[in-house]
């Protein structure tokens, strides 16, 4: 069997405001340090043989403090990156909704029929989900693997392994620093675990009270 631990990063000043990140480089604020710490606990008894991030600075400060547990370095995917938004990066939540009313709604209510401005769509991060799953499943057989990403880049690599589109969306939940669990057997993935934040339940404003 192999295993994925699919990992949220750490709170950053930006998801705290409800600010739009996407491919932004915005790293962790104090309390996302304290949830990477966290989350790197709990994973410490996995016997985990590779850490996967995405390039950006929140991602690879939670990956970091995941893989030093094991005595491991991290591997950047460019696969792991979070969705581009484009003119939506840096724009807080209220702003969105007021400029763009109409695609935001649409974002809420149907969110594989929108591509941001300038930006791109859950149908063009599936696509890199998908080449990421395959390189796993190929590159690391009967292995544990963790991977630090993005809310969205999570959420949608969830539907790809569970072969469930992308209209199932906002029906899965990704706290700050929390872990999903995909495990890889005979051909199928299966989802063993989904948003864990237990380990986040002592740490000061530790589990986000919203999934943005």
């Amino acid at each position: 069997m192999t295993k994925i631990i699919v990992v949220r990063h750490g709170q950053t000043k930006w998801n705290l405001g409800q600010v739009f990140r996407g491919t932004a480089d915005v790293p962790l604020n104090e309390t996302g340090k304290k949830q990477a710490e966290g989350l790197a606990k709990a994973l410490k008894d996995y016997k985990i043989s590779t850490v996967y991030s995405s390039s950006l600075s929140r991602a690879t400060e939670t990956a970091e403090a995941v893989a030093k547990k094991h005595d491991l370095e991290i591997k950047i995917s460019p696969l792991l990156l979070d969705i581009n938004y484009g003119q939506w990066q840096g724009v807080s939540h209220q702003e969105v909704e007021k400029k763009w009313p109409e695609i935001y709604k649409l974002w809420h209510q149907a969110p594989y029929k929108v591509k941001f401005p300038e930006g791109e769509s859950l149908d063009d991060v599936r696509k890199k989900a998908k080449k990421f799953l395959e390189k796993i499943v190929s590159e690391h057989q009967g292995e544990t693997i963790a991977a630090a990403s993005h809310r969205v880049a999570i959420k949608i690599l969830l539907c790809a392994a569970l072969g469930i589109d992308n209209s199932h969306f906002w029906q899965l939940k990704q706290n700050t620093a929390s872990f999903s669990i995909l495990e890889y057997e005979k051909g199928v993935f299966s989802l063993a675990c989904l948003n864990e934040t237990c380990h986040l339940k002592d740490i000061a404003g530790g589990i986000d009270k919203v999934d943005f």
